[in-house]
């Protein structure tokens, strides 16, 4: 070939346009491997200065001998575009109705780019110039000469034979801002915790009575039945834990018994926890021994600190849980109330799968075992087959990326994930119970009012002078909104209103300790009172005798009419039972008088028991009154009220003194 040259540099009627194309192909021999013996041809029959002349020509870089021609690389034109230019891209399109490609093309601007400011200005026309540009300073971390030491920094270790990778870059750079007080961005901080350390628990259910899968049946069949063990089965509780890592701990089954057999586990997940409690559900002590389960089996010292992450149920929150926890550096977070579906890992990704393969599970036992219903015997064994299938890493690892607990995502919600949450979204009333209720009274008028008034306009707007339909449209939001719930109930006590919060920390703890004693003062106030009995007496006295066996007493100032049938007698001193025990009253001739007709009398009855009692009339030829008893209604706070069926009865008259005074109260 270096011949064929030779002979076309020598002859006169080959142009020297056809001399370089030829000849490019012996110089582009000096860029490629395995060619040397070419060039130095080349060099031999076309001589050095055209050689230097043709690769300045065609701008072939003086590579070294046996070495490869890398990719030019591409230019970066990152801000290489005005402020002026831009704005005046984003007129052509917004002013001069270009479409954003064709304005693009026109000042060579990408179209991305352009579609970005061009969506900025119409969010917000009044932006000033120096908006329509990229300021890259605005978010940086190191200024230019901090870039340049820790750029000499890295290339003398480079030098050194001693480079460090990209990650470990990012570190060092993190690390120098850290020490010099540089403000970096969130997302520079490193993770709170690596997967291994962070757990979610939560429980779910399953019962002997599965949900069919769908079956082969016959085409148009209107109703397709499946045996299954009962309509309503028993509940078998079962709580899991898994790591953000994508590991899981052996479950935890409560079966409805009052006590735990080991052949209730027959089947399950090797090394479970069977607990035991009569409705099937996880209670405070329960929950206890799923801890020590969890510290257990997670390897888990107060060097080695865990998160552990669940909901705000009532057996989760215990102050022995909360004790046990801290002492063995176990950190507890609750979630959010009604937000354990989006939250939860378990819910979000592990238990819709988990209860798919247990229905798959029992209905295989079912084919197994004709005729023969399943027991809570057998849910261990369907649990064993459904859990390793659903509690697979892909699963769980989802579940913390999908509620953003792991890797953190801060953004992983949108406004239209709330929007369940608009109908309820209400302001609380503090107003009193008759002045909201007015309130909402006029609420409503007005809202009533309001649609009247929508609806003459809109009948109004839709129809013109000329008989011509308006091009004016109501959309359904205008004259119907959208669903939205009534204010609430402000007569009763409130609840108190359920947060996320970590509840080993010291301040959770003093209120659940001010709980504890607050249950603690309330059980006893509800113990019932017992009567003290003196060893001397009969018991057999103390029974409640007949009521016409009985005399009366009467206050000195009860008034009343006698049209007040449904009057109501409250005692300064109350107990717990329909009669009253008095056994210091000491009786007092000259504080009372004979009862009078609609009177309330105290009824002495032996072992000094006494019954409150209206006098109905008087019993011409006898010493003896009609009485109708009252009764003790606790539902009214104690007050007395007269029965649905009157308890009427005859009392002799006596001006002995027996009881205290009683003052009447209207009900």
């Amino acid at each position: 070939m270096a011949k064929d040259v030779d002979e076309c540099v020598h002859d006169s009627e080959v142009e020297w346009r056809e001399v370089l194309k030829i000849s490019c192909i012996f110089c582009y021999a000096k860029a490629l491997p395995g060619r040397s013996q070419d060039e130095y041809q080349c060099r031999q029959y076309i001589g050095t200065e055209i050689l230097a002349h043709l690769l300045g020509f065609f701008e072939i870089t003086d590579h070294k001998p046996g070495s490869h021609m890398g990719r030019k690389p591409k230019e970066r034109k990152i801000g290489t575009v005005t402020a002026k230019q831009m704005s005046a891209a984003v007129d052509l399109v917004l002013k001069d109705n270009y479409s954003i490609r064709a304005a693009a093309e026109r000042l060579n601007i990408k179209f991305q780019t352009l579609h970005r400011y061009v969506t900025k200005k119409r969010r917000n026309p009044d932006i000033p110039l120096a908006g329509m540009a990229p300021n890259y300073a605005a978010r940086r971390t190191f200024s230019a000469e901090q870039e340049d030491e820790l750029g000499e920094y890295l290339t003398k270790c480079s030098k050194m034979a001693y480079g460090i990778s990209t990650k470990e870059c990012r570190k060092l750079a993190f690390e120098m801002a850290i020490r010099n007080n540089i403000k970096v961005p969130d997302s520079w901080h490193p993770q709170v915790a690596d997967g291994n350390r962070i757990f979610n628990l939560d429980e779910s259910g399953v019962t002997t009575a599965h949900k069919p899968r769908k079956i082969l049946a016959e085409k148009g069949s209107k109703q397709v039945n499946q045996c299954t063990s009962a309509e309503r089965g028993a509940l078998v509780t079962i709580c899991s834990i898994v790591s953000a890592a994508g590991t899981y701990l052996p479950p935890a089954l409560v079966f409805p018994r009052k006590y735990f057999k080991a052949h209730m586990l027959a089947g399950a997940p090797a090394g479970s926890l069977g607990v035991a409690n009569t409705s099937g559900w996880m209670t405070s002590d329960l929950f206890i021994q799923v801890l020590d389960h969890f510290i257990r089996f997670a390897n888990i010292c107060f060097e080695n600190p865990m998160l552990l992450i669940y909901d705000n149920h009532e057996s989760h929150i215990s102050l022995a849980t909360v004790e046990k926890a801290r002492k063995f550096g176990v950190d507890i977070l609750t979630l959010p109330p009604h937000c354990s579906h989006r939250m939860q890992p378990l819910d979000v990704s592990v238990f819709g799968p988990f209860k798919s393969y247990y229905n798959a599970a029992v209905d295989f036992w079912m084919l197994r075992n004709p005729g023969i219903p399943m027991t809570i015997y057998q849910v261990a064994e369907c649990v064993g087959e459904a859990h390793p299938k659903a509690f697979t890493p892909a699963n769980i690892i989802a579940g913390f990326k999908r509620s953003g607990i792991y890797p953190l995502n801060r953004s992983v919600f949108f406004e239209a994930d709330f929007l369940n949450a608009s109908v309820t979204d209400r302001p609380i009333d503090l107003e009193s119970p008759s002045t909201s209720f007015q309130a909402r009274k006029n609420d409503d008028l007005n809202k009533e009012t309001n649609k009247t008034n929508l609806k003459c306009d809109s009948t109004d707007n839709t129809e013109k002078t000329d008989g011509k339909r308006s091009t004016d449209f109501v959309s359904p939001e205008a004259f119907r909104g959208f669903p939205k719930a009534a204010s609430r109930k402000t007569n009763r006590k409130p609840r108190q209103r359920g947060k996320s919060k970590i509840i080993t920390d010291s301040p959770e703890k003093h209120v659940l300790i001010e709980k504890e004693k607050e249950k603690e003062l309330n059980t006893r106030k509800g113990m019932k009172k017992t009567k003290r009995v003196p060893a001397d007496w009969d018991t057999d006295k103390l029974k409640k005798p007949k009521k016409p066996a009985a005399e009366s007493y009467v206050c000195k100032d009860s008034d009343s009419s006698d049209s007040d049938n449904d009057v109501s007698v409250t005692l300064a001193d109350s107990s717990g039972d329909e009669n009253y025990w008095f056994p210091d009253v000491e009786k007092e001739p000259d504080f009372f008088e004979q009862p009078k007709i609609n009177d309330f009398v105290l009824v002495e009855f032996p072992n000094r028991i006494f019954y409150i009692a209206k006098v109905i009339s008087e019993i011409v030829h006898g010493n003896e009154y009609e009485v109708s008893f009252l009764r003790k209604c606790r539902k009214m706070g104690g007050c007395f009220v007269f029965p649905a069926i009157p308890d009427m009865a005859a009392v002799q008259k006596k001006n002995k003194v027996g009881a205290s005074k009683a003052e009447p109260c209207q009900k």
